[in-house]
């Protein structure tokens, strides 16, 4: 009976043990699960974090990256600024250059039409055709020197109806002085005329705006855009343009002179 029991209390405590064993493996494994769960969860967050991370710095790189574009660009902001500014400027002075040198030309031709009028016709061209009237008038009676008495009243009366002795008394006189002085007039006319052309001359010298008037012009086959020296003997002193012209004198911009010997009124001016 007590042997009974035994193997009865025995059997009970083995399917205790038993129970318990499985028990606690139960939980051990239930446990060992949740440990192997939240290291792979661990793992996850871990790689999760470290990717991240990279994501981060990758972030951070290409902030730097866009900071050192962006100054970058500011640099070039501010030299196309400068370049800008610089531009203006020079637009500013060049239409400043302009205004002035547009001036500097309306002044030129104020100044060249105002000269225009003395050099068209000297003073001994416009007194010579008077004098030749006057001489077509006095041998008139020269004519009738040898018929002083009757042919005389005849052929004058009209012309010379008051006074018809003084018109008979110098006429063997009048036309041999006459005759000189058309002669002289037209002889100093003529040189005078050679005389200008044949010496080209510079007439103003202008220092301000940088520019001369010479004695020549269309009439002496000068056209725009020539260019003539100014000559000493045979040494250039100067070269200049011609910028405007008229019949008998132009105007031309001086483009070289020689500082030891500048041009003057009067120099000797060569067409080339």
């Amino acid at each position: 009976m007590f042997l009974r029991f035994a193997v009865l209390v025995g059997f009970v405590l083995s399917v205790g043990a038993a129970l318990g064993s499985f028990s606690i493996f139960s939980s051990y494994q239930t446990e060992r699960q949740l440990r192997l769960d939240s290291e792979s969860k661990l793992i996850q967050t871990q790689d999760s974090a470290s990717s991240s991370e990279e994501s981060s710095d990758q972030y951070r790189q290409k902030i730097s990256e866009l900071e050192f574009e962006v100054e970058k660009l500011k640099e070039e902001q501010q030299i196309l600024k400068g370049e800008v500014e610089a531009k203006s400027g020079l637009v500013e002075q060049l239409e400043s250059d302009l205004n002035q040198k547009k001036s500097e030309i309306q002044t030129l031709s104020k100044k060249i039409e105002g000269m225009k009028p003395q050099a068209v016709i000297p003073p001994a061209v416009s007194s010579a055709p008077i004098r030749e009237e006057s001489v077509s008038v006095v041998p008139e009676p020269a004519t009738p020197e040898p018929f002083v008495s009757e042919p005389a009243p005849v052929k004058f009366s009209p012309p010379v109806e008051a006074k018809p002795e003084p018109v008979v008394n110098p006429a063997p006189s009048s036309p041999s002085a006459s005759s000189q002085t058309v002669s002289s007039t037209s002889s100093a006319s003529a040189s005078s005329g050679n005389e200008t052309a044949g010496d080209t001359r510079i007439l103003t010298v202008n220092r301000k705006f940088n520019f001369i008037v010479i004695n020549i012009g269309l009439k002496d086959g000068l056209r725009m855009g020539d260019k003539v020296e100014v000559v000493q003997g045979e040494t250039q002193k100067a070269l200049a343009q011609v910028e405007k012209i008229y019949d008998k004198f132009s105007a031309a911009t001086l483009l070289s002179e020689d500082k030891g010997n500048p041009v003057h009124e009067g120099d000797t001016i060569r067409k080339l």
